[in-house]
Formats: structure tokens, C-alpha cells, sequence
């Protein structure tokens, strides 16, 4: 007898389990997207114990009949492709028809569905045993999931706690909840109500529904158009930056997905309003010929593969920057909106809810979402604490403007235009010499010399621990000891740095340390010629590291800092 045998279709379930069923969160998505697709306008899920105990998912759908009930747990058995071109041109969100008899393989499974056409009927399986029995029952469909993992303890023992899973249940909602506003959602956790969107098609009712009304306020409306994908969403305001990556929410045709290379260009259009540490808040939704999709690429379909990504990722920084440039990101003072918010609840934990945190609001928000128009010039009235300029516009509002981050933001832009224009480079006027540690000379492989002469600097050994400087950029000249030392110092911290990103932060290193500081006196000429010169900038609002250059209280502010609203 052979060695190679045929398994059991029980065990290859459960073998394809370990792929599509990883959490309770993917038995909830598989379960949402096939309502979805059977064209449900209202879906409820119910959960206990984080989905351990049990999952519930009712919809208004399509419903099944016998003959469809019974062929839903049969591997590869789908209604939703039926040849290769369907294949490659897929417009539901599931399609391999594997989803059911996995969940059916690791827990005890039991589906009631009615076509509202004859009788509804009730499907149960345990352990690869199927009974299918006539009920009564309203049009759609219920699927119900407990004891998830009874028969595979190893898969049950890997599940983290409650609060994680029920919080990764929830971001999971949230991301499909946002690709169809047109749906009501409803989320019952423990007996409890805890997520709820309308259905009405409203995107932004839905995100102010789910993430509150303080995000709300920081967004702004984005579209961009090109020959093969029209994108549409919001873009929250760098007011609404995190500390991690993952509050951002991008869908393809409506299936929430990760777009690696498109993420990627995502924080590069913010890399001028936002520190090196926090993260832009996004909603954007790809409208894509399906023939130019690939969705077969991972077992949860949670990454896909555009036609001509490099493309689009090229024309979505310019555009999203465009975008940005145009408003008034001036922060203001928070004390006009209430302070008693209450606490975040579950609806605020985001994906991956092991490494996130919750985050309080900004102690600043944006005054308009929409004013495309530009701050119209500020009149210098005082100088505060020797570290931030005081200013007034003719509507009545003030400005405190940090001295050190405006000159800052100044001095950058003015080497980058230097940059531009002179990119050769020269040898130092005097000699030039690097003292660096031991260890970091070690760093400094043949690989990384390269990277350094790429961008015009030339560095030779010069005894122990010691280099020459043979060239420097010429617009580096003036100071090319300092750029140096900025420019080791950013490599050795981040060894897989390309060329163009270590310039840059050469660059924003410089213009820190030759700016004014805090603490210098500077005169009302001399505040008027910054703040003029500020405003004459690509970015106004942020210094090169991302820090706001100016707080905002608008004059409705002030006068309700008073009580005065009502003049």
C-alpha cells in the first residue's frame, strides 16, 4: 500500500481552517462579507465571551433553500464565480467557497435561512454530521457559531484575552461597516448593544457614528481621478495623528484590504505636517475595474494587488499634499468644545488592539475644515515668555507663534531650494575632520559610504576612528562639520535609510540648530520680517519634524472662553 493517501474531507477542513479561520474576528468576516454578497440591507451580530462561546450573524438577505443550505458547507462549492473569467474579474466580496465548511470543521455550526419563498430550513453540524430539517422562518439568514475551537485546543490556547479579541472583533466590523454605509450594522456584545451604524449611505454619518464627533471635525474630504481608479474618502488633520500605523482605513471595491506600497506613499504625502513618530488617520476608497484586481493573493483576502500601483502611488502624494496645503491647519485652542468626553469605549480600539493604545483627543483642533483660503497677513503685537510671538489677523483672532519652529521651518525650505539648484559637490574650504566611537566605525561599511557619496559627501579614513571630509555638497559649505556629524548620526540610527530621506533630515537637523532659539529677544521688526517670511513657505504650519508652528483662538473662541457667545 502507498504512502500518499487522500485525507478525509473533515481533516481537510480543519486543515484549511488553520487559514481562514485564525480568530473569532475572521469567523465574523467571513460570515458579514457573505451577507454582503446575498444582499442584506441590515446585519446584526451577536457574541458572547468574545465569540468563544458564541457568534451569531443575522441578515435580511437573499436567503438559501434546501439545495443551496446543503451545498453552503461542501468545500470549494460558491454561487459567487463560476469559470476563469469570473476569476479575474470578481465583484463580491467572497468567492473560493471555503469560509463554512471551515467554521463547520472547528466548531458547532447551525444555519437558518429562507428564500421567502416556501418554507425556510435549519441546517446543523457537528463534527462533520449534518442534519437539515423544514422551519419556519422570515427571509435572510442566520448563522450561528459556538464553542469555536472545541476540537482543535492548540488553535483555542493561541487566542488572546477577551478584550483584545472582542477589540479586534470590533475594528473588523468597523472596516466593513465603512466600505457599505448604505447597510445597517448592529453589534450585540455580551447582551449589550455596543456598535450601531444607520444604513442610510451617509460615509461620514457612519465615521462619526463609530469613531465619535471630535474625529469627525478633524477631516477633510479628499477625491482624486485618474484613467484606471477613482479614490474618494477623508483625511484627518494632523490634529488627529496617532502614535501607531493602523488608523488607517483603506478599501478596495469595497473590501476592506492592506495596500502595502499604497500605505507607504499614504505617510510619505504627511511627512511634512506630522513628527517622525505619529501617523496620519485615513479613509480612502479605491474604485477599481475589477479586471484590474487581483484578490487571490492571500487566504483571507485581506491584501490585494493593483494594476499599475507604482502609478498611483507616484500621484497620490502630490494630490493628498495638495489637498492638505489648502486648508487652514493652524490648531486651536480645544476649550471651546466640552471637556467631560467620556471615556474611549471598545468602538475606539482599532485593529491590532494588543499594540494600540487609547488616545485621549488633542489638546488642539482645527477651527474650519474646509477654508481653502489662506491666512490673511498677521500684525505682530507681543513677544511671550521670549519663545512665542503674538499675533492678530483682521477677523479678530490671535496667534501665538513659536519663534524657534517658524525659523526653523524657514531655514529648511530655503536649503531645499538650495538642494535643487546645486547638487554637485566641493571640497571643504578648511580641512574637515570626523571623530566617531569605535563601534559606530565599524558601521561604516563599504555599503554605506556608497549611500554618503550618492549625496555628494566623500568621507576617507584618517587614522583610528578618525575621517577626512573630501567634499560636501556646495550649498552645505558654510557649516559642513555639523552636516556631517547630522547626517552619521541619522544613518547609524537607521542603517536601512535611503539617500534622499537621510538628506532631508540632514537638512531639518541643520535648520534646528542654526534657527532662532527660545529665550532670544527678537524686536517687532524683526517678528513682523519672520512671521511674513514664515508664510511665504510650502508648509507654514509645521516645522520639518512635524510640530505645529502656531496655536489658533479664533475670536467665537474667545468671546465663549467669556460667556460672551451670545454678542
Amino acid at each position: 500500500m502507498g504512502k500518499i493517501q487522500v485525507l478525509e474531507t473533515q481533516l481537510s477542513n480543519m486543515i484549511a481552517a488553520g487559514e481562514v479561520v485564525e480568530r473569532p474576528a475572521s469567523v465574523i468576516k467571513e460570515l458579514v462579507e457573505n451577507a454582503i454578497d446575498a444582499n442584506a440591507t441590515r446585519i446584526e451580530i451577536t457574541i458572547e465571551h468574545a465569540g468563544r462561546i458564541l457568534i451569531e450573524v443575522r441578515d435580511n438577505g437573499d436567503g438559501m433553500d434546501r439545495d443551496d443550505i446543503a451545498q453552503s458547507i461542501l468545500r470549494h462549492a460558491t454561487s459567487k464565480i463560476k469559470d476563469e473569467y469570473d476569476l479575474f474579474r470578481i465583484k463580491t466580496l467572497g468567492f473560493r467557497g471555503e469560509a463554512l465548511p471551515s467554521i463547520a470543521s472547528v466548531s458547532v455550526l447551525t444555519i437558518e435561512s429562507a428564500t421567502g419563498k416556501g418554507p425556510g430550513y435549519k441546517l446543523k453540524s457537528v463534527d462533520g454530521k449534518v442534519d437539515i430539517v423544514p422551519i419556519a422562518s422570515r427571509k435572510g439568514t442566520s448563522v450561528k457559531v459556538e464553542n469555536l475551537f472545541f476540537n482543535t485546543p492548540a488553535r483555542l490556547k493561541f487566542l488572546k484575552n477577551d478584550y483584545i479579541e472582542t477589540a479586534n472583533i470590533i475594528d473588523t466590523i468597523t472596516r466593513i461597516a465603512l466600505g457599505y454605509p448604505q447597510i445597517a450594522f448592529s453589534l450585540f456584545i455580551d447582551g449589550k448593544n455596543s456598535f450601531i451604524t444607520d444604513g442610510r449611505g451617509d460615509i461620514l454619518q457612519v465615521i462619526t457614528q463609530i469613531f465619535g464627533l471630535q474625529t469627525a471635525k478633524q477631516l477633510t474630504s479628499f477625491v482624486f481621478n485618474s484613467h484606471d481608479v477613482k479614490v474618494t474618502g477623508y483625511l484627518g488633520l494632523p490634529s488627529l495623528a496617532k502614535s501607531h500605523r493602523y488608523a488607517l482605513y483603506t478599501l478596495v471595491n469595497g473590501r476592506s484590504v492592506t495596500l502595502p506600497k499604497i500605505n507607504q506613499a499614504l505617510f510619505e504625502a504627511y511627512r511634512p505636517y506630522l513628527p517622525p513618530v505619529r501617523y496620519p488617520w485615513l479613509f480612502l476608497h479605491f474604485a477599481v475595474d475589477p479586471s484590474l484586481v487581483d484578490v487571490n493573493v492571500h487566504p483571507t483576502k485581506k491584501e490585494v494587488r493593483l494594476s499599475k500601483e507604482e502609478q498611483l502611488k507616484a500621484a497620490l502624494i502630490p494630490a493628498i499634499r495638495s489637498t492638505l496645503s489648502s486648508l487652514n491647519l493652524a490648531p486651536s485652542d480645544s476649550t471651546f468644545y466640552p471637556q467631560n468626553q467620556p471615556q474611549p469605549s471598545l468602538q475606539s480600539i482599532a485593529t491590532n488592539a494588543e499594540l494600540r493604545e487609547h488616545e485621549l483627543t488633542q489638546d488642539w483642533l482645527p477651527l474650519s475644515l474646509n477654508d481653502s483660503k489662506s491666512i490673511q497677513k498677521l500684525t505682530v503685537v507681543a513677544q511671550m515668555h521670549l519663545t512665542y510671538i503674538v499675533c492678530r489677523d483682521e477677523q479678530g483672532s490671535i496667534y501665538l507663534i513659536d519663534q524657534h519652529a517658524a525659523d526653523e521651518r524657514i531655514r529648511y525650505e530655503q536649503q531645499l531650494a538650495l538642494l535643487k539648484d546645486k547638487k554637485f559637490a566641493v571640497a571643504p574650504l578648511v580641512p574637515v575632520m570626523i571623530d566617531i566611537k569605535p563601534s559606530e566605525a565599524k558601521l561604516l561599511t563599504e555599503e554605506r559610504m556608497q549611500i554618503l557619496n550618492s549625496i555628494g559627501v566623500e568621507l576617507v579614513p584618517f587614522g583610528a576612528n578618525v575621517f577626512k571630509v573630501n567634499t560636501v555638497p556646495t550649498w552645505a559649505i558654510q557649516d559642513p562639520q555639523l552636516y556631517i556629524e547630522d547626517l552619521l548620526h541619522q544613518l547609524f540610527e537607521d542603517p536601512s535609510i535611503q539617500p534622499d530621506k537621510l538628506r532631508l533630515y540632514a537638512l531639518a537637523s541643520k535648520a534646528c540648530k542654526t534657527s532662532i532659539k527660545a529665550q532670544d529677544l527678537l524686536t517687532l521688526d524683526a517678528m513682523q520680517m519672520l512671521i511674513n517670511r514664515l508664510f511665504e513657505c510650502q508648509y507654514p504650519y509645521t516645522c520639518p519634524h512635524g510640530r505645529p508652528t502656531m496655536v489658533q483662538f479664533s475670536k467665537r473662541q474667545l468671546e465663549a472662553m467669556f460667556n460672551r457667545s451670545g454678542f
